[in-house]
């Protein structure tokens, strides 16, 4: 199932907050529970509605480990927050990149989940929300756990 979650950017600071905040404890549920593919943050201009950039993180979980109760496999923390910083540091750099948002946005937070996995309130089914109309994609390095494998993809409209 694809699932989102929408913030329009209308919020203040504590809405905000509050609205990650739910949406960081139900990921985090499904990622204990091996059941997240996917992870994309899309921004839209939110007066034409257009998808102008897509942020995708492909997760591989290995399902493994849950058939194997006593198994656990610890990934050296060391190791994990070196993975993330190497992307966050992509992340970062790619700002000399990507085109400047120059009208108001909003943004979409989609999960792809397991076919099986229900859909909690306030959450809904809906489409991939793709960049479309001369967008270019740029792969930027994943990272591996001893659980999961990420894959970072920004697509992003050409201006």
């Amino acid at each position: 199932a694809v699932v989102s979650t929408q913030s329009t950017g209308e919020t203040t600071d504590e809405r905000l907050k509050n609205y990650l905040d739910q949406c960081l404890d139900q990921l985090r549920g499904w990622l204990n529970n091996l059941t997240v593919q996917k992870l994309v943050l899309v921004m839209q201009d939110l007066e034409t509605k257009e998808n102008i950039e897509r942020w995708s993180f492909d997760i591989a979980c290995d399902k493994s480990i849950r058939n194997c109760p006593d198994l656990t496999k610890p990934a050296e923390l060391k190791t994990i927050q070196k993975g993330i910083q190497d992307v966050i540091r992509q992340i970062v750099s790619s700002v000399t990149f990507l085109p400047i948002l120059e009208s108001s946005c909003s943004f979409d937070i989609l999960v792809y989940t397991d076919h099986d996995v229900t859909i909690p309130v306030g959450w809904d089914e809906t489409t991939a929300k793709i960049v479309v109309g001369g967008s270019e994609n740029v792969q930027l390095k994943g990272f591996s756990t001893s659980v999961h494998t990420v894959t970072p993809t920004i697509s992003y409209k050409m201006p």
